[in-house]
């Protein structure tokens, strides 16, 4: 939930606003159309950003949003918000729309959602090749904790994040 800001004097009217989800990965094909330069021939996630944030058209660039860390691994598609940690195998579902700090864990209410999104991030994932920098180190981050706040392993909920 961090913005997006975009500013092209004459090509984007300022003040304008897109509230459809865009991710770090579309800052590429982006820039690359902006500058009316080729990608690159590698499979490229991200879309180029212009047509919607100039007005062309309002239609949202994703159906879903996909992230992965290691084993950390994550979907979002319309409201709903998928995430699965390989380690401790902590799985979390939120609708955004009705939680949008996301504080209710709705695993447990939701089996055919949680199904369905994990089919997409299996989908997803289906014949990626491996990081070209796979990561060297792993910390236990807590959940909807503060750095600042105590947290007691095995008490408090939490994920290993790869670095």
């Amino acid at each position: 939930r961090v913005p997006m800001f975009i500013k092209w004097p004459g090509k984007i009217e300022a003040g304008s606003t897109v509230t459809a989800p865009v991710s770090h990965i579309d800052v590429m094909p982006t820039l690359a159309a902006a500058a009316g330069a080729p990608l690159p021939p590698v499979d490229i996630d991200g879309v180029n950003l212009l047509p919607i944030a100039s007005g062309e058209t309002a239609a949202p660039p994703h159906d879903a949003i996909f992230f992965q860390s290691a084993d950390y691994k994550v979907v979002r598609t319309n409201d709903w918000k998928l995430q699965i940690g390989g380690r401790p195998g902590a799985t979390f579902l939120f609708n955004l729309a009705d939680d949008p700090t996301e504080q209710i864990n709705l695993v447990d209410q939701h089996p055919d959602r949680v199904a369905e999104l994990t089919a997409m991030i299996e989908d997803h994932s289906a014949g990626r090749r491996e990081p070209l920098y796979p990561h060297q180190i792993e910390g236990v981050i807590a959940v909807d904790k503060t750095i600042d706040q105590p947290f007691a392993l095995g008490e408090d909920e939490y994920i290993f994040w790869p670095n």
